[in-house]
């Protein structure tokens, strides 16, 4: 389990803009660092660590729904995000992952001011992880597609 001052130092990096999503297992070790904002990162750690729990802590700027699912397939134990959407909280609370954030809002909002990010949109109906994995992989599939 990890302590008190590694989820404030964790968390401090995060606040700082050092890092967007930082993944640790519950010995402390960094599974990963990224600096990438959006779902990318967290869809290219689970699709390397497969869908084994691994009893992970996460730690990520930006938390939507979709990212919640990933999360909750990758077997996250704990989530902290410092901005987090409602609907992400409701997937943590239905899967049974604690969670922290610093600022909930109702939905996250998309680059270029979109009302709401695809990623959680294509989602925001969808309350099972895996249901929600494939709805994203096609709409990050169209959006390609369209780009």
């Amino acid at each position: 389990m990890l302590s008190n001052e590694q989820i404030a130092s964790v968390k401090n990096k995060i606040k700082k803009g050092e890092s967007a999503l930082i993944v640790l297992n519950s010995s402390g070790r960094i599974l990963l660092d990224d600096k990438r904002t959006g779902v990318a990162a967290a869809i290219e750690f689970y699709q390397t660590q497969g869908q084994i729990p691994q009893d992970i802590f996460v730690f990520d700027k930006v938390v939507g729904k979709g990212a919640a699912a990933i999360f909750a397939l990758c077997g996250a134990e704990y989530v902290y995000g410092q901005i987090m959407s409602s609907h992400a909280i409701d997937m943590f609370e239905g899967v049974d992952i604690d969670w922290e954030c610093d600022k909930e809002v109702d939905v996250i909002i998309g680059k270029n001011n979109l009302p709401i990010c695809p990623i959680e949109d294509c989602v925001l109906n969808i309350d099972d992880p895996n249901l929600a994995y494939e709805a994203i992989l096609k709409k990050l599939e169209s959006l390609k597609n369209k780009g």
